[in-house]
């Protein structure tokens, strides 16, 4: 791997009903899962 991985896809972001109003843009699935398995080994926590 060169150290850069490029993933592109369009969603539209949701706001989190708790408070401080966070917003978040869900990934597809299949592209999930996919990053997930390349990067395991990249996770904390």
């Amino acid at each position: 791997m060169n150290g850069k991985i490029k993933y592109e896809f369009s969603e539209k972001p949701w706001r989190h009903s708790s408070s401080g109003g966070w917003y978040f843009v869900s990934l597809p699935k299949e592209m999930s899962k996919e990053i997930r398995s390349v990067l395991k080994s990249e996770e904390e926590g």
